[in-house]
């Protein structure tokens, strides 16, 4: 069960990584829909992350519980983005202000994996 969240890692994080890696643009502007400033610093640092969870998802497909806490670090990092920088967007303009797939990925994130890591901890807590 715990395994279900790096499975969905990988499927959305797959094809974004390789956008990213691929495109003339490093993906900055179809990943966040125009809607985010892309500079080479911003795309390196979000490509080295989800580059890093995409890697870290892979190996909690072979030993789940070890890899728990790159779940809570995409819970905390969401959590902040979606407040610090979404709300106030969406806020401003309304929904077609803010990147809409990173924007409704990252609240699924934030919405389902604390039962994730709670059922895990509890189990073998």
């Amino acid at each position: 069960m715990l395994r279900i969240p790096f499975i969905i890692n990988l499927l959305i994080l797959v094809p974004v990584c390789l956008a990213m890696a691929t495109s003339r643009d490093g993906g900055v502007a179809s990943v966040f829909e125009g809607k985010v400033a892309a500079s080479e610093g911003f795309r390196i640092i979000v490509f080295a992350m989800w580059t890093a969870i995409l890697i870290g998802s892979v190996a909690g497909l072979v030993w789940p519980e070890r890899m728990l806490p790159l779940l809570m670090l995409q819970v905390v990092y969401k959590s902040v983005w979606l407040a610090l920088f979404a709300w106030p967007l969406f806020r401003s303009g309304g929904w077609a202000a803010v990147p809409q797939g990173v924007t409704a990925s990252f609240i699924f994130i934030v919405a389902v994996w604390p039962f994730f890591i709670v059922r895990a901890l509890t189990m073998t807590g």
